[in-house]
């Protein structure tokens, strides 16, 4: 009975992954709402609000299945991040739907995605702990090397020198030094890089 099951329910899913030949097809639940009522439902930060932070996180990972050559287009970046992204795009388009404004997160993200699987990492400085991709951890440290703030090789460990190179970073950039490749450093390296 669980195989019956098993297989029906991947029958539908592969069902769903392509539009039809005019390149059309039908977004459900929070897809279908505009943008003006998401920024509604964001001012209030009612439940409605945190539903589509969901539908956004499932969006992604059905992104993440489906799209060619791709292991996670949002490696780094929190829910908090991409609804930031979501909101700034139905501000200025608030006659778009909420699918719309989700898609045009990912295609933001698309350039900077991992293509392969990468293990996710726990690391710790002090008593705070995060985890990371090994790969971005890979590109926060040749971002270090390349800006003259780490002096180590690219070795995809995180280290004490990694968290000094990260703590004179956080320092010069002004951000709360964590000695941790944490959200707000991750942007300024990869987003802002000034």
């Amino acid at each position: 009975m669980k195989f019956i099951i098993m297989s029906l329910l991947l029958l539908f899913s592969v069902a769903g992954y392509s539009a039809d030949a005019e390149n059309r097809f039908m977004a459900k639940g929070a897809g279908l709402a505009s943008c003006d009522r998401f920024l509604n439902a964001a001012e209030l930060k009612n439940k409605e609000y945190y539903n589509y932070g969901g539908w956004v996180e499932g969006f992604i990972t059905a992104f993440n299945q489906l799209r060619p050559d791709t292991f996670d287009v949002a490696p780094w970046q929190s829910a908090d991040y991409l609804i930031a992204i979501v909101t700034g795009y139905c501000i200025k388009n608030e006659n778009a739907s909420f699918y719309q404004a989700t898609a045009y997160v990912v295609k933001a993200l698309d350039s900077q995605r991992l293509k392969n699987f990468t293990p996710l990492l726990t690391i710790r400085v002090g008593n705070e702990s995060m985890l990371i991709h090994q790969e971005i951890l890979v590109k926060t440290q040749k971002f270090l090397l390349d800006s003259g703030f780490y002096e180590k090789n690219v070795s995809g460990v995180f280290n004490k020198e990694t968290e000094v190179a990260l703590k004179k970073y956080q320092k010069e950039k002004l951000l709360k030094q964590t000695g941790l490749p944490d959200h707000a450093t991750l942007i300024n390296l990869f987003y802002l890089k000034n």
